[in-house]
């Protein structure tokens, strides 16, 4: 026997041996339910990471416009008192 009898013989048992481990084989999961926990893990992931930006952004804008007010009041107290001042200077 040549080396290339040999050769072809054994190619075409891999070749056999191949073809029916496939038939055997049991069909693939669907992609939505093969991929259904990372997907699922990545909405919320996502979710709550862009539900924390939002609520960063509101929640700084709110503390801000406290702050804001709260130096508009000081200025006004401040200014309440420097008339205070001038008029008991005055007197």
């Amino acid at each position: 026997m040549s080396p290339s009898t040999s050769h072809s013989k054994s190619i075409e048992s891999v070749s056999s041996s191949s073809s029916s481990s496939l038939t055997t084989r049991q069909p693939p999961l669907s992609f939505s339910r093969r991929f259904r926990g990372p997907i699922l893990t990545s909405v919320v992931v996502m979710t709550a990471t862009v539900s924390a930006i939002v609520y960063s952004h509101y929640a700084q804008t709110r503390d801000k416009a406290i702050m804001r007010a709260g130096v508009e009041r000081d200025r006004e107290r401040l200014k309440q008192l420097r008339n205070r001042a001038k008029q008991e200077q005055e007197q």
